[in-house]
């Protein structure tokens, strides 16, 4: 069944729109300060159409407030007239906090946690806009966070009353610093409400900036996927892991440039075959699925089909051992194991963890994707890098939607380690 969505030119939002705002309660945010945020958010609310259904139209609104935990005023569900949700939002009351920032934390707890009930679409648009007084130290917390959020789908929106120099680092263009002076700050928050929230892709407005090029992978980069026999996997994960692959494969011939002179991204898939001996193959991966080979659509779509990388052992740590001497060059910069188990995959623990531990030390980033009930999750957790929730994708039932974020995920966490 299919929902058709029209789209109403000089509406705001253009398209359905999910749209939360998360205030940052710290230490620093004085009952003044909160007043601002709470008039920030009504302000950015005057011009826009509020749902009136679950219908493809307009916005669905949700507000929380976050310091070392959220806590939720309205759910995108709760109110369907604007009037009363800009009520309640004049109604919040000033809670002062003892906290720190860690704006990183927040950000991941509403790519978590806040759209987990919310109207699904081609179009459906879903903006998280984080109002803060200020920066944060863990730029960790936000790589990750930036990770969370474009897997899923989010849009962020980052206001602040003063340089967060670190978060620009992380999210370049979604920065928007409120100058002191009142005027000044209205023109900023006038450009958020018709560059960010009312954006229309089909007929963009003239006063705001295109849209940026996606950034591609870092060319010092290498990344090795290990996979079960996807003969001897359950039929339905086989697919699904046949889909995972080739897609990240395609996604990275296609954001890669073929004319770069020297250094540029490699990558290899090996298929691990359980219980024969292991066969060495010499060579490179990288001609095996080198960029300047392979331009042409159909034969990326050919090789990524039918060209893994196959290699015979008793375990899949033995398969990891193999790649690390024989696959990656001295060269690159960042090197990465991407492991991908399976309920039918055999794990020799002394094994996994040894090898783990040799990657990391070498300065590999072991990542794994865990598809069905895995036994021993724990085991998983002490293979990957740490922390393992940045490093480790567990997925129960590995649904269509499930390995999109996988996917969605993966990539970003590639692009995001330069």
């Amino acid at each position: 069944m299919f929902e058709r969505i029209v789209v109403r030119r000089g509406e705001c939002p253009v398209y359905p729109t999910e749209l939360a705002f998360a205030l940052h309660m710290t230490e620093d945010v004085t009952q003044a300060i909160f007043e601002r945020m709470k008039n920030i958010v009504k302000s950015l609310l005057k011009d826009i159409d509020i749902a009136k259904s679950n219908c493809p139209t307009g916005a669905h609104v949700a507000v929380l407030t976050y310091n070392n935990a959220a806590k939720t005023f309205v759910r995108f569900s709760d109110f369907r007239q604007k009037q009363l949700l800009l009520k309640e939002i004049e109604a919040l009351i000033f809670e002062r906090s003892q906290n720190r920032r860690n704006i990183g934390d927040g950000m991941q707890f509403v790519a978590r946690n806040t759209f987990k009930r919310v109207r699904n679409g081609v179009l459906v648009k879903k903006i998280a806009v984080f109002i803060t007084n200020g920066g944060s130290q863990d730029i960790k917390a936000l790589v990750e966070a930036d990770n969370q959020l474009i897997a899923a789908g989010i849009s962020p929106i980052i206001i602040s009353f003063k340089d967060i120099r670190d978060v620009e680092q992380v999210f370049t263009d979604a920065v928007f610093v409120l100058p002191r002076q009142m005027a000044r700050s209205e023109e900023q928050l006038q450009r958020i409400h018709l560059c960010m929230l009312c954006f229309d892709m089909c007929e963009p407005s003239t006063g705001c900036p295109k849209p940026r090029t996606p950034f591609i992978y870092p060319e010092n980069l290498e990344v090795t996927f290990i996979v079960h026999d996807l003969q001897q996997m359950e039929s339905g994960n086989s697919e699904k892991v046949q889909h995972f692959v080739n897609s990240i494969i395609n996604e990275f011939l296609n954001s890669t440039d073929p004319k770069a002179p020297d250094l540029h991204p490699g990558l290899a898939v090996v298929q691990y075959a359980p219980n024969h001996s292991l066969r060495y193959r010499k060579g490179p991966f990288n001609e095996e699925f080198g960029f300047l080979d392979y331009i042409a659509k159909t034969l990326k779509k050919r090789h990524t089909h039918d060209s893994f990388d196959q290699v015979n052992s008793s375990s899949i740590g033995s398969v990891i051992d193999w790649s690390l001497k024989n696959l990656f060059s001295n060269q690159q910069k960042y090197k990465v194991i991407f492991t991908i188990f399976s309920e039918e995959t055999n794990i020799d623990e002394k094994k996994l963890l040894e090898i783990s531990q040799e990657a990391k030390c070498k300065g590999f980033a072991v990542i794994a994707l865990a598809l069905g009930k895995i036994t021993n999750i724990t085991l998983l957790e002490k293979f990957v890098s740490f922390p393992s929730d940045q490093h480790l994708i567990h997925l129960d039932r590995a649904q269509k939607d499930e390995m999109e974020y996988a996917l969605k995920y993966t990539v970003a966490f590639l692009k995001n380690l330069a």
